[in-house]
């Protein structure tokens, strides 16, 4: 029901459907929480009212607030280390972009648009650990940038190497060489050899290549053919390309 035609406050609140504050046995006190802190209050004097009374007499109209709908109206509290405003997760102050590496998405490509409280707003389920939440995005149908990436060999799931818990994907995070880092940064991360020569905890069931790579028989294996042997990555790049991101990495040699 609604009473003097009042906006709706459907999600930021303590019984939302999808984007929960703290838990409250009173909704009202899920309201009051955060409408009466200081930022959200016009100065006054009245030492004898009540939290209901301040917020509603003294409250204030938030026009110094970013545009609705941009990263900078969600970051002013999510990425913000100063927001006073209480929290489920501390964490969900400090929530980044999803990438560093490359052009991140918008908040809303992912929560819908609207103000903090509409109904549209959404927070959408993380499916781990399959890789259905990436491929959405990053598959071979995603309207994503970073798009036409398969899972690996069709088999290797995107979490295995980018993401290292439900919440990494504020911002996503790589494997590192020694299979137990993770990091933001894409340097030093997994290659071919850290899970095909053994070198990687994190990978027991991928095929093992010998450790030097050979191949052939010969004494001089590969090296008679050029400078392309030296590194042992760059081997595997020759025949197989790079096909980290390829449902069929084991396939077709290509050059």
């Amino acid at each position: 029901m609604t009473n003097f035609s009042a906006l709706q406050v459907a999600e930021h609140r303590s019984g939302a459907d999808e984007i929960k504050t703290l838990i409250y046995s009173d909704q009202n006190d899920s309201c009051i929480s955060c409408h009466n802190m200081g930022e959200m209050l016009r100065g006054f004097t009245d030492n004898k009212g009540t939290n209901f009374s301040f917020v509603s007499h003294y409250g204030k109209e938030r026009i110094d607030y970013p545009a609705q709908g941009t990263n900078a109206y969600c970051n002013k509290c999510h990425n913000n280390v100063s927001a006073v405003f209480p929290f489920n997760d501390p964490a969900n102050r400090t929530i980044s972009n999803h990438s560093t590496n490359y052009a991140s998405p918008a908040c809303a490509d992912c929560h819908a648009s609207g103000r903090i409280h509409n109904s549209t707003l959404a927070k959408p389920v993380l499916l781990l650990p399959n890789s259905t939440y990436c491929t959405t995005c990053h598959g071979q149908e995603g309207s994503a940038s970073m798009k036409n990436k398969d899972k690996h060999n069709g088999n290797v799931d995107c979490t295995q190497c980018h993401l290292n818990s439900s919440r990494s994907i504020h911002p996503v995070r790589y494997l590192k060489e020694d299979g137990s880092t993770w990091s933001v940064s894409k340097a030093n991360s997994v290659n071919c050899t850290n899970c095909h020569q053994e070198k990687s905890t994190n990978f027991t069931t991928a095929p093992i290549i010998p450790d030097p790579i050979k191949h052939s028989s010969n004494i001089s294996n590969g090296t008679i053919w050029g400078i392309f042997w030296t590194s042992e990555s760059g081997s595997c790049f020759y025949c197989h390309n790079d096909t980290r991101h390829n449902a069929t990495a084991l396939g077709k040699l290509m050059h």
